[in-house]
């Protein structure tokens, strides 16, 4: 698998260190692993109440090869709606280092990416995510039995719009006992590219398996573990 293939699908899964320290509270926590052509890969996420209306959601993926850090720092408004505050990414592949941060200025209406020491203005739009923070609307989405599965977000200097698609129940099997998932699928698929995800119930929404397909070539992530904190039940709700 080239170097590049693996990139993206560390991408997919898609961070504890990138930000200054804060006292937090740990709402939820979830380790991955995958293999990958003989390359083992391991992720953790996690999503912690600093202060206030402020939460990071962070995720760390590692193997032999390097790791790729995330990092979203969001505001949950009284709606129950999440926004970006700050994102960062931070990738080190075979000892080269790649950065990046996204500043979001609502006030403004317009967002801050810094990479190589540049900084170019993007122009916001109202509901807008960050790369990480988009799979965490999808996970409350789903928890609440939304109809749409549909999220637009920065990604550096460029708007993404993601659209997904219930498949219907699935049952899979991992850490040795059979589970009942829900099974969606970004849309639209084509020949070359299809990501298909797997929601665990049981572990309030969290993904629990990804299968990323390009050019013929599948990758996955399967849970390893998961934990979560009374509140975060009610936290997901609504």
């Amino acid at each position: 698998m080239s170097t590049r293939h693996l990139i993206r699908l560390l991408v997919i899964v898609i961070t504890l260190h990138a930000f200054p320290a804060v006292a937090e509270n740990t709402l939820a926590t979830a380790v991955y692993t995958g293999n990958f052509s003989f390359l083992t890969i391991t992720a953790e996420r996690k999503l912690v109440h600093n202060q206030d209306t402020l939460y990071t959601f962070s995720q760390e993926t590692d193997n032999f090869m390097g790791s790729i850090i995330e990092q979203s720092q969001f505001h949950l408004n009284p709606d129950r709606s999440l926004t970006p505050y700050r994102y960062l990414y931070r990738q080190k592949i075979l000892g080269k280092t790649k950065a990046y941060e996204m500043h979001f200025d609502w006030e403004k209406m317009q967002a801050r990416y810094l990479h190589d020491g540049e900084q170019q203005i993007i122009a916001l739009e109202k509901g807008l995510l960050d790369p990480l923070l988009y799979q965490l609307q999808l996970q409350k989405d789903a928890r609440n039995n939304r109809e749409t599965l549909s999220y637009r977000f920065l990604k550096k200097n460029k708007i993404k719009h993601y659209t997904f698609q219930r498949a219907g129940e699935e049952s899979i099997t991992f850490n040795n006992q059979e589970n009942k998932t829900l099974k969606i699928h970004r849309v639209p698929a084509d020949d070359k590219r299809e990501t298909l995800i797997w929601l665990s119930p049981e572990h309030l929404y969290q993904i629990a398996r990804i299968v990323h397909t390009e050019n013929g070539e599948s990758n996955s992530l399967v849970i390893k573990s998961a934990e979560s904190s009374p509140e975060f039940q009610n936290w997901l709700s609504h």
